[in-house]
């Protein structure tokens, strides 16, 4: 078939034609080939030299130990093993009803800590210990430490060569939440107060005059992290006016002579009284 080109005639017979159309289709897949061939081999360099990934480790660890009651431990300290960059020590207390644990903490006086010994609620992994949210502080020398807790699992921590050791006294909600519920306390008797998680209200107490008398009322708190408040009141809900000594979570009150008649010591967990003593107090639960 004739085909124009630059002005010159062209013959060309229709098997030829074909031939021509082959070898274009040969020389298209060749190179088509050679691409996939080049995207081939490029993955296969890139697969080789990718750098493999290792299974990721926490890089900090917490162990945890089971604190058992009545019996001493020496708590052991950070620790750096060769898959961890540092292993925390902590001890667990299950408290097993709602009431008030005796903590006895004897500090190692040879390490030099920076923190102090501390409960805490939970615990987690892969991250520096004590950065975590704390429940309770104690100082940094040996002591015998009351707390309230409720129901449930507790974390200690301290430094390095700290002994611990602790018990459980379970304790009923107290009822005598206001004046009408008032519990009779005896003079020159002493009583342990317990202020529940969740069933924080005052507790009230009935003191009855049969003369002209003074009173005198203490209170020591047993649990640091909080501070009394104890108010003296008349049958009317006023308060009585009363010298005030303060030290250390201890408070002493005296009255001068009251006259005969019911009286009222109202003790709350947080210190809370009045500086004008003409304020009366709703009676009621706090």
């Amino acid at each position: 078939m004739p085909v124009r080109h630059y002005g010159r005639k062209i013959w060309m017979d229709q098997d030829a034609g074909n031939k021509i159309k082959k070898v274009k289709g040969e020389n298209i897949m060749k190179k088509i080939c050679r691409r996939l061939l080049s995207i081939a081999l490029v993955l296969c360099m890139l697969s080789f030299f990718a750098p493999l990934t290792a299974e990721a480790k926490d890089k900090y660890h917490t162990t945890v130990h089971t604190l058992k009651q009545k019996t001493w431990v020496t708590v052991k300290g950070v620790q750096f093993p060769d898959n961890y960059e540092a292993e925390y020590h902590v001890y667990k207390m299950s408290v097993p009803a709602g009431g008030y644990v005796r903590l006895y903490i004897n500090v190692n006086k040879a390490v030099k800590a920076h923190l102090r010994p501390a409960l805490y609620k939970k615990v987690v992994q892969n991250k520096i210990f004590f950065n975590t949210d704390r429940l309770i502080e104690f100082s940094q020398v040996t002591t015998t430490n009351y707390v309230s807790l409720e129901k449930g699992d507790y974390y200690f921590y301290a430094a390095e060569g700290t002994k611990v050791k602790w018990d459980f006294q379970k304790m009923p909600h107290p009822n005598n939440y206001c004046k009408a519920k008032a519990a009779v306390q005896p003079s020159g008797k002493n009583k342990v107060l317990y202020f529940d998680y969740g069933y924080e209200h005052a507790q009230w107490f009935k003191v009855t005059l049969s003369k002209e008398q003074r009173i005198s009322a203490f209170i020591n708190a047993l649990d640091n992290a909080y501070e009394p408040g104890m108010l003296i009141l008349n049958n009317k809900l006023r308060m009585v006016k009363t010298s005030r000594i303060e030290n250390y979570g201890a408070i002493t009150l005296r009255t001068g002579l009251l006259p005969k008649g019911t009286y009222y010591i109202r003790v709350s967990r947080s210190d809370n009284y009045f500086e004008d003593e003409s304020d009366t107090l709703d009676d009621g639960r706090i």
